[in-house]
């Protein structure tokens, strides 16, 4: 994986988990990119602020320099966008998707097993 797209995907994730605090999918996805900037790319330290006009990354790296972009805020939030456009996403998933009814295994003691 190329540096650009890692550490857009980890932009892009940030912004989706921003808003949308219980997704555990956009969680998820954050960890992925963020341990791939760290692994593969040496970044010990990440921040990310959102500005007037956008987001801008500041990296720290393990031999000590630094690097920071700016992203576009349209840009930067398609993906937030397309996900709340999308009306499976933008609901809870027993809405969405039916669910899978009572977790009770219906043996009364209120465990799945």
């Amino acid at each position: 994986m190329k540096w650009d797209d890692a550490l857009w995907g980890w932009v892009q994730s940030r912004i989706v988990l921003a808003r949308r605090p219980d997704d555990a999918a956009a969680e998820g996805t954050l960890a992925f990119f963020e341990s791939v900037l760290r692994e593969r790319f040496g970044v010990a330290e990440m921040s990310f602020v959102e500005t007037s006009d956008g987001y801008e990354t500041v990296c720290r790296f393990a031999d000590g320099s630094i690097q920071s972009e700016r992203f576009d805020r349209q840009r930067a939030e398609r993906l937030l966008s397309d996900i709340e456009a999308t009306s499976a996403f933008s609901r809870p998933f027993d809405e969405a998707c039916g669910g899978f009814g009572d977790p009770d295994d219906g043996d009364g003691d209120g465990s799945h097993v």
